[in-house]
C-alpha cells in the first residue's frame, strides 16, 4: 500500500493493509440522505473475537497452506498438512452454526481467510 501524497510505501503486509483499508473512505454511495455508507470489517464489539480468529486462521490455515507448499521434508509437510486439516475442521464446526467466522456479520476474519480457502479449493478441484 502506497501513500499517494507522500509517494511512500505504507505497508506490504496483507494483514496491515486489510486493517488500514477498513478506515478508508471510498466516497458516497448515493444514499437517499446524501451521506456515504461504509461497511465496518472490524466492528468494535467484535475486535477481540476477530483478533483471536485471525490468530488461529493464520497459524493453521493461511500459513499452514504456505508451509505445505514450501515444505522440504515429508515431516514438515505432514505437520503443516495436519494444521490445515485442523483449521478446516474448526472452520467447518463454526460455520455449521453461523454464517460467518465471528457471528452473523462478514468481518476482517472472513476476508483474510478467503484467499486461502479459494486457493485450497483450486488445489482440491485440480486433484
Amino acid at each position: 500500500m502506497i501513500d499517494k501524497k507522500t509517494k511512500k510505501i505504507v505497508s506490504n503486509e496483507s494483514a496491515d493493509i486489510v486493517r488500514m483499508m477498513n478506515s478508508l473512505s471510498f466516497g458516497e454511495n448515493n444514499l437517499e440522505d446524501g451521506g456515504s455508507e461504509r461497511y465496518d470489517l472490524y466492528p468494535e464489539d467484535l475486535t477481540n473475537l476477530i483478533d483471536e480468529t485471525n490468530e488461529w486462521t493464520y497459524q493453521l490455515l493461511n500459513n499452514g497452506v504456505y508451509r505445505c507448499g514450501f515444505s522440504t521434508t515429508q515431516e514438515a509437510y505432514d505437520n503443516a498438512s495436519a494444521d490445515v486439516r485442523n483449521g478446516m475442521e474448526k472452520c467447518e464446526s463454526i460455520l455449521s452454526n453461523q454464517p460467518f467466522l465471528c457471528g452473523d456479520k462478514f468481518t476482517e476474519a472472513d476476508l483474510r481467510l478467503l484467499p486461502t480457502l479459494l486457493s485450497k479449493s483450486k488445489f482440491i478441484i485440480r486433484r
